[in-house]
């Protein structure tokens, strides 16, 4: 049984967060009864509910279940007496991978085991003071290794180094130059040679005092991004993976999923070689609080760092800088670089190639996304100068790294056949030796995409159906999409929290449909239904006749979701669009296929299956 894991919110303090493990699917909201330790180490309380998803966590007994948001049903039990309270560590290895050798040196520590005392100084040395879970019942196997240690959860640059036995016991312990801080002589003073005495001189004027120049603290993050970020708006400011800070990058592509009532923009005005971005989805360009003009984007924002931007801000098209303001550092002391590096071409990469000319054809055959200072062919090979650097091409099995620098195979073309039909194209299939991940757009539908994940393979052929990307709140113009259905007005309204009960009439019968399922999103349009907004998630459908009873449940809580304020609006649905695999309606389509791979890769012909829209 696969073990997911979930951040977790405390019900009692809800700045308080812990990760958790279970072995079965969670809803966001579910509460529960539960001994987690975060952190900090401090239990604060037993009342917990499922904040989002988490990459790690630590196993937790479940005293009770409650419902969805339901923390007023938990009797908040006192806190356990942890077995001399808890404390998060940070190691920079994982138990068995540490050095045989002393460190001289302090290195970044991301590596989370537990120990019972709360500081480096804390240490007594014979002692047991790892472990490898909350409850201080499994021992850290050292394997009588070195290991880094900060005495807080990470991650962050270590303050020593411990050697530790195969049942958590620190052996000795180090300061980061290698010293053994648990016992041994103390260095002898080194000698120095007498002081002569003075030879008397002619007095000099003493010099007037000058106030001591101080010394610049080097600017250093708090919390360092990584290669994809959680967003949370928690007291009106962006929340990056649960804690609020200021936040560090080293080089690297960085991606968060911005909800589209927060559109943002990074300030990188003058500084675009260093930093750049961009999203999925455009709210638009205006200018900026710096006074500069931005583009500001939702859904998957994806933020590229080359070199060293200093400090710069980000903000919300709606709100301001929402705790954003000179709040990212390129800090490479504490944040470690995301590999491989990601180099740009300069200026304008659409109008940048590397052309080869081939005598026989007597043309330019071949564009090359690499751009070399110097080329020449030379005894049947290709050799290319970089930054001072002598490179020969094809010469070992790694496809498409130029200059320690990965790239991507990419081809655009176009399904365009009887272009003055209106088709839907339901599928792509590759007649490949691998597969390629897909985007699609038509000149009446946008943003389609395939993962390279979701094709199987048929018959030697990899095969998929077009998955579109819809947007949450829907954009206007998936409103005419057959995954949009319509219910019909209201009877009722009525609210109980995060739940919204919409009654229908049971005579005349307003039925609600079998199509409608849980998951898909609520729309409600008032008199005179000209204007549709968002109210929820369907949660429960409810049809029994005999009883009079004919309505649908909603999680009103949702981001985006707005309250109903009338009793009968014109009710409609929205299926998720991903899963609905309802294929791209245009004209033509237009499609790019991307390979990642670094190995050969052969790609022989890209198929759909086309049907024609009858409206």
């Amino acid at each position: 049984m696969p073990t997911r894991y979930y951040r977790m919110q405390n019900c009692i303090q809800p700045d308080v967060y812990a990760n958790a493990a279970f072995t079965t699917q969670q809803t966001i909201g579910q509460t529960y009864e539960m001994a987690l330790v975060p952190p900090s180490g401090i239990i604060v309380d037993f009342c917990w509910k499922v904040y989002g998803q988490a990459n790690d966590g630590q196993a937790a007994v479940i005293l009770n279940t409650y419902g969805v948001n339901d923390c007023s049903s938990c009797t908040g039990s006192p806190a356990p007496t942890a077995p001399g309270a808890v404390y998060s560590w940070a190691f920079n290895e994982v138990q068995g991978n540490g050095s045989y050798t002393i460190p001289t040196s302090c290195v970044n520590s991301t590596k989370r085991v537990y120990s019972n005392v709360s500081s480096f100084s804390d240490l007594v040395c014979g002692t047991q003071h790892f472990w490898q879970d909350v409850n201080l019942s499994i021992p850290f196997i050292g394997s009588n290794q070195y290991y880094n240690t900060l005495d807080s959860s990470g991650p962050g640059i270590a303050i020593g180094s411990v050697l530790v036995s195969n049942t958590g016991v620190v052996t000795a312990k180090f300061d980061c130059n290698g010293f053994n801080t648990c016992s041994g002589p103390a260095p002898s003073p080194v000698p120095t040679a007498p002081v002569p005495s003075p030879v008397p001189t002619a007095p000099v004027p003493s010099p007037v005092p000058t106030a001591p120049v101080p010394v610049p603290v080097p600017l250093r993050a708090d919390y360092c991004l990584g290669a994809i970020n959680n967003v949370t708006i928690v007291g009106g400011q962006y929340v990056f993976n649960g804690n609020y800070g200021l936040y560090g990058t080293g080089t690297g592509i960085y991606t968060f999923d911005i909800p589209s009532s927060h559109p943002i923009a990074f300030l990188n005005f003058g500084k675009t070689a260093q930093i750049s971005y961009d999203g999925q989805f455009s709210q638009g360009v205006k200018a900026a609080l710096d006074g500069n003009q931005y583009e500001y984007f939702y859904g998957q924002v994806t933020v590229t760092v080359t070199g060293d931007y200093g400090n710069i801000s980000y903000e919300c098209y709606n709100h301001g800088y929402m705790g954003g303001q000179n709040n990212l550092l390129f800090d490479t002391t504490t944040c470690p670089n995301l590999q491989p590096p990601v180099i740009p071409p300069q200026g304008d990469p659409e109008l940048q190639y590397t052309l080869s000319y081939s005598d026989s054809v007597k043309g330019w055959p071949s564009f090359y996304s690499f751009f070399p200072d110097w080329m020449i062919g030379m005894n049947n090979y290709f050799y290319t100068f970089k930054a001072g650097n002598l490179y020969r091409h094809n010469t070992n099995p790694v496809r498409n790294n130029f200059y320690n620098v990965q790239h991507n195979s990419t081809l655009t073309s176009v399904f365009n056949q009887q272009p003055l039909e209106n088709k839907l194209f339901k599928t792509i299939n590759l007649e490949s030796d691998s597969t390629w991940t897909v985007t699609l757009d038509s000149d009446i539908q946008t943003g389609a995409s395939i993962d390279r994940t979701y094709f199987e393979k048929k018959e030697g052929a990899w095969f998929a159906f077009i998955r579109n990307n819809g947007t949450l709140p829907a954009s206007a113009d998936e409103y005419v999409m057959r995954s949009a259905n319509g219910i019909g007005r209201s009877s009722s309204v009525s609210v109980s929290g995060s739940n919204t009960t919409i009654n229908f009439s049971t005579n005349p019968l307003i039925e609600i449909g079998s199509d409608i399922s849980v998951g898909d999103i609520i729309y409600y349009a008032p008199p005179p239904y000209s204007a549709i907004e968002m109210a929820g998630s369907v949660i429960a459908i409810n049809v029994d006749l005999q009883q009079q009873i004919n309505n649908i449940v909603i999680n009103n809580s949702i981001s985006g979701a707005v309250s109903i304020p009338i009793q009968d609006g014109f009710i409609m649905y929205i299926k998720n669009q991903e899963a609905e695999s309802n294929g791209v309606l245009g004209h033509y389509c237009e499609f790019t296929i991307t390979n990642t791979d670094s190995t050969p890769t052969e790609l022989f012909a890209v198929e759909s299956q086309v049907m024609k829209s009858y409206p």
